[in-house]
């Protein structure tokens, strides 16, 4: 049975490149349109798996052509899709993405994962009771979220990726083993900036406070800060050329649980997962970006880590 389960949102994402951001009421010229298959969990589940970790992946697609790619997707990855339903009264989520200048633009239409209910979690129940840990993230809704938190964090590693922001209770933060936000999602849970050293370590000892086992903030460029036990830390990213950033959050999840299965302690979990974050923004797209565990290691001993 899977080690790791992804429980999370499947999108077929619709991309396409322009030379800048227009603005409101302008019309430009792009280029290199592509349908890409993605969606948080879903982009998730393929970087556990493509990292060498047993996955499963439990969500929702429509009864649609799209629905089908995203299915066909998750098995070239060789992740389990039996956790997968195919809805339908409700069509496939999309993700329409703009990329300009490494950076990127998405609005997302959530289709059949809106539908991804506490009664799907209870029938995939075999699934997340053979798992050492789970995947979240906010593209499911919210109810069903809190139903798992509180169902399984006292027995099962959740690693939780609070994107796109919602708001959560302490309750469910409490006895959570993860956290992953970024800067901006962890000035929304800790209500003060976190643009500084002193900001963001300040705002690992507040979720420390919440509850959260090992809070981990991703501060893009910059690196991610966690605590390893008995301090807070800043680890450095690793310096690439960026091509697009849009599942490099994505695959950083995937790399730390990857490492966190293989018993590789905090220290190593997360430069681990800088690298694969780092490899993805090398290539464009979601899924198509995601490195193999031979590119992420020879990064990382070209690095002498």
């Amino acid at each position: 049975m899977s080690k790791i389960v992804v429980i999370g949102s499947l999108n077929m994402d619709l991309v396409i490149k322009a030379p800048y951001m227009p603005s409101a009421g302008e019309t430009i010229v792009g280029s290199d349109f592509e349908t890409i298959p993605g969606g948080k969990g879903a982009n998730q589940a393929a970087a556990c798996a493509r990292l060498g970790a047993e996955t499963a992946m439990i969500g929702r697609v429509g009864n649609d052509a799209f629905g089908m790619t995203l299915v066909s997707s998750m098995n070239g990855f060789g992740v389990d899709t039996s956790g997968l339903i195919v809805d339908e009264y409700d069509k496939t989520g999309i993700a329409m993405i703009m990329v300009a200048s490494g950076d990127n633009i998405i609005i997302i239409s959530e289709g059949s994962n809106a539908n991804v209910s506490i009664a799907d979690i209870e029938n995939a129940s075999p699934l997340i009771e053979a798992a050492e840990l789970i995947l979240l993230q906010f593209e499911i809704p919210m109810g069903t979220i809190e139903y798992i938190i509180g169902k399984y964090k006292a027995t099962k590693k959740i690693f939780l990726n609070p994107a796109p922001f919602k708001p959560i209770k302490d309750e469910f933060l409490d006895g959570l083993y993860s956290l992953v936000p970024n800067e901006n999602e962890a000035e929304k849970l800790c209500g003060f900036p976190v643009d500084t050293p002193d900001g963001v370590f300040k705002a690992l000892d507040m979720l420390r406070e919440k509850g959260v086992k090992h809070p981990i903030i991703t501060l893009g460029a910059k690196g991610a800060a966690y605590f390893d036990g008995y301090k807070n830390k800043i680890a450095e990213a690793y310096k690439v050329d960026v091509v697009d950033t849009t599942a490099a959050g994505d695959t950083l999840m995937g790399g730390l649980a990857a490492a966190r299965i293989e018993g590789r302690n905090i220290d190593e979990s997360v430069a681990f997962a800088q690298a694969c974050a780092a490899l993805s923004t090398c290539k464009y797209g979601a899924q198509t970006s995601i490195p193999s565990r031979e590119e992420v290691d020879e990064i990382i001993t070209a690095n002498g880590e």
